[in-house]
């Protein structure tokens, strides 16, 4: 369904070399790495909660963690399909922009 509203948008907009829309599967994060937001650290402290384990396969926009900061709940989803290769959160607390959680493209090897 998802393609087929991306095909259609991308026909209704115009040739395909003039513009061309990409779904967010598409959008893969540097070096495959999910980082923690920007903050201030002085007013802020996360508490992170892991929802994901090394191997999950992940969707676009799934929820990978929370970070509950200042009585409000932040969840971090995915940018894209993926494997979880690694996951860099020790503890608390968490660092602004911070990587948090590693992917890797479906279907390349996980290093364990």
């Amino acid at each position: 369904m998802r393609e087929r509203l991306f095909k259609w948008l991308s026909d209704a907009l115009g040739p395909e070399e003039d513009i061309q829309i990409t779904s967010e599967d598409d959008v893969w994060p540097e070096d495959g790495l999910v980082n923690a937001p920007d903050f201030d650290e002085a007013t802020h402290s996360p508490t992170c909660h892991v929802l994901v384990s090394v191997g999950d396969q992940v969707a676009a926009g799934e929820v990978l963690l929370e970070l509950e900061m200042s009585m409000y709940i932040y969840e971090l989803v995915s940018p894209c399909s993926g494997v979880v290769e690694e996951l860099y959160v020790t503890g608390n607390p968490i660092a602004p922009e911070q990587a948090l959680v590693k992917l890797t493209r479906p279907g390349q090897r996980v290093l364990e």
